[in-house]
């Protein structure tokens, strides 16, 4: 038979003795001394390599042959001695690693009895891999202050233009309302009342998109604003507007969570006032002569299949079936529809029990302005 590699069991003593010298790894062998109980009282060292010295453990070649007990004091053993009679009565090998701090130094340790009599110890000098992963602990501990302190410096950038563009929407609502004031301290020089109703709408329309900035600016969220409460607003406005007695018109909302940024929310906003300032212009002549409690106003907004549909429905006379209200003269009516093409919404008029306008749009997606 052709031998095919290194028959072990034809190695002679010199042979292991050459093997263990050799060796990069620190081994040293111990007899292990017992008490009257079988207990392991003590470690008399038979033998340890040179790489048990090179590795700079506290055992070399002139401690042959003498106990550790003697050598370091049972004192500062007896945590070592505890761990032999454990690997002894278990007969598990037991590996860890520790650190010396006199000689600033890193080891692994394989520790076993393969007989009675017997422990042994692999040790390994691990000093340079432990540097190197504390410089690697150490690199990534500086690259994350690092990184909280970049992040600091852009949350303080954020925060800046948070607050210059709360500003910014302050100011336009501001602006806004200058002109919504100046608007109203021309009505009483206006004798004309279609003029005096051109400048209550006008006003009217400011005052919506007032609201938006105004909302934005109070809001938490800079990008939206809660529509619902945003409606609430308008159509209260208007009541107020155009002094309106609740107990012969009155108005009901259905409003779902629902929010808008304010590319949407500024030309629905505007038809809205719009469709609201009609009904309450002409939808109840009667109610409004005779003083009786008939009339309703009413506002829905539900979201529904990634869209949105918003109804503004009376219960009024409704508007003539002989008037187109996509091709109309009415300047109202002309701003909402081109408003639903700003939104790339759809509208459709029911004229039954009344007047309702059925919106269907979707929320305008831009660029993030922060």
């Amino acid at each position: 038979m052709k031998n095919t590699g290194l028959d072990i069991f034809s190695l002679t003593s010199e042979d292991y003795y050459t093997i263990f010298e050799n060796m990069q790894e620190g081994i040293t062998v111990y007899r292990i001394v017992y008490d009257r109980n079988g207990n392991v009282v003590d470690l008399i060292i038979k033998y340890a390599n040179p790489a048990s010295s090179t590795s700079r453990v506290f055992i070399n070649k002139n401690f042959r042959g003498k106990s550790i007990t003697k050598l370091y004091g049972s004192n500062a053993v007896s945590s070592l001695i505890m761990e032999v009679n454990e690997i002894v009565s278990t007969g598990k090998i037991k590996k860890y690693e520790t650190y010396s701090p006199t000689i600033d130094s890193y080891f692994s340790f394989s520790a076993f009895s393969p007989a009675k009599n017997l422990y042994v110890t692999l040790t390994t000098d691990i000093t340079e891999q432990k540097k190197a992963e504390q410089y690697l602990r150490n690199a990534h501990d500086e690259l994350e202050i690092k990184v909280q302190e970049r992040t600091s410096e852009l949350l303080a950038t954020l925060q800046e233009k948070e607050l210059l563009l709360r500003e910014i929407h302050h100011r336009v609502k501001n602006n806004l309302q200058i002109i919504s004031s100046l608007l109203n301290l021309q009505i009483p020089y206006i004798k004309d009342e279609q003029s005096i109703e051109f400048f209550k709408e006008s006003q009217n329309r400011v005052k919506s998109i007032s609201m938006v900035h105004e909302k934005l600016y109070q809001s938490k969220n800079l990008d939206k604003i809660d529509f619902g409460s945003y409606i609430s607003n308008i159509v209260t406005n208007l009541f107020q507007t155009y002094d309106v007695n609740q107990n012969i018109i009155e108005y009901n909302l259905s409003l779902d969570n629902v929010e808008l940024n304010i590319e949407t929310s500024i030309p629905c906003g505007l038809i809205i006032t719009e469709l609201i300032t009609n009904s309450i212009k002409h939808a109840f002549p009667a109610a409004e002569s005779h003083g009786s409690s008939s009339g309703k106003i009413e506002v829905k907004l539900y979201p529904e299949n990634e869209k949105f549909t918003l109804v503004i429905k009376d219960n009024g006379i409704g508007i003539p079936k002989d008037l187109n209200f996509k091709n109309t003269k009415s300047l109202g009516l002309q701003l909402v529809n081109l408003l639903i093409n700003q939104v790339d919404g759809f509208i459709k008029l029911n004229r039954e029990k009344g007047t309702e306008f059925r919106i269907e749009f979707e929320e305008l997606k831009y660029r993030e302005r922060i």
